[in-house]
């Protein structure tokens, strides 16, 4: 495992075409995000915890993309996750996003996500955020305890919502 601490800028900058497994690692204290994924890149994101950074946990640029899945994403100071971009595709699975004070996770514009089975808990700002017509597919999601809306939906999003628990707002 890596430890990628107090950075003064991006924790893990993963750039156009990257790939590859990234797993067991910790960003934190960074200026900016904890990871950013450029447009094309598609790296495996894998029980890695993200905490306490000046920006996001994770920042999905316009066409980035990528598996993220167990990771624990917390106390960052914007959002958990944020996933830019019409052409930005991303599947997040089974991970844990807290205490983030803009709020959970943020989908701008984004139709082809796909969030399962994650919790998303005790963020200030919404726990999930659709806006600029995003259109994710969310599934047996528990988004509980934030501190505004639980899904927002905003500006032409859609999203497909299913057999997610959504409580405590």
């Amino acid at each position: 495992a890596n430890e990628l601490r107090g950075c003064g800028a991006d924790g893990l900058h993963v750039g156009a075409g990257g790939k590859g497994r990234y797993q067991n690692n910790v960003c934190r204290d960074c200026r900016g995000s904890g990871v950013v994924l450029e447009g094309g890149a598609e790296p495996d994101m894998r029980a890695n915890e993200l905490q306490a950074n000046g920006a996001h946990g994770v920042l999905v640029e316009a066409g980035g993309g990528g598996r993220l899945s167990a990771n624990r994403i917390h106390h960052n100071a914007g959002f958990g996750v944020k996933v830019v971009g019409r052409e930005a595709r991303t599947h997040l699975r089974s991970n844990r996003v807290e205490a983030c004070a803009a709020g959970g996770v943020h989908i701008v514009g984004a139709r082809d996500v796909v969030m399962v089975e994650n919790e998303v808990v005790g963020n200030d700002g919404a726990g999930v955020r659709l806006s600029e017509g995003a259109d994710p597919l969310l599934e047996k999601n528990t988004v509980s305890e934030n501190g505004a809306q639980g899904v927002l939906v905003e500006g032409g999003a859609h999203g497909r919502l299913l057999r997610n628990v959504v409580e405590c707002h």
